[in-house]
């Protein structure tokens, strides 16, 4: 079941909360096929050490809209503080549509979204 746009504006309410943690330096939402556990392992290996799921049991192209869908609203008004809180390096850039080079059955409700994000 595709997500509603009650849960994108719940997400995005997730989003902007977390942006009011003041110690927060930046964030990142993004796609991952891995259960949660396993993504969460390598995102503090790469300096993001807090992480949440946003939206889970996904299939793979509802997941892909939903974390464009995401970036987009996020960084599309550049004085807002969930855009000045995003990464410095992705927030300038296009939203690029990706499935990280797997692939799964379309069908197959294992995909997710998260945010992960350091502090300063």
């Amino acid at each position: 079941m595709p997500v509603t746009q009650s849960a994108r504006e719940r997400i995005l309410s997730t989003i902007s909360s977390l942006c009011t943690i003041a110690r927060l330096d930046y964030l990142y939402i993004g796609y991952t096929r891995k259960p949660a556990t396993a993504h969460a392992t390598d995102s503090a290996r790469i300096k993001f050490p807090f992480h949440v799921v946003l939206a889970d049991r996904l299939t793979q192209s509802e997941a892909i809209e939903l974390e464009d869908c995401l970036f987009k609203a996020v960084t599309r008004n550049k004085r807002s503080i969930e855009y000045r809180k995003y990464h410095p390096e992705k927030r300038d850039g296009p939203s690029r549509k990706s499935y990280g080079g797997h692939k799964s059955p379309t069908s197959s409700r294992t995909h997710s979204v998260y945010c992960t994000w350091c502090v300063k």
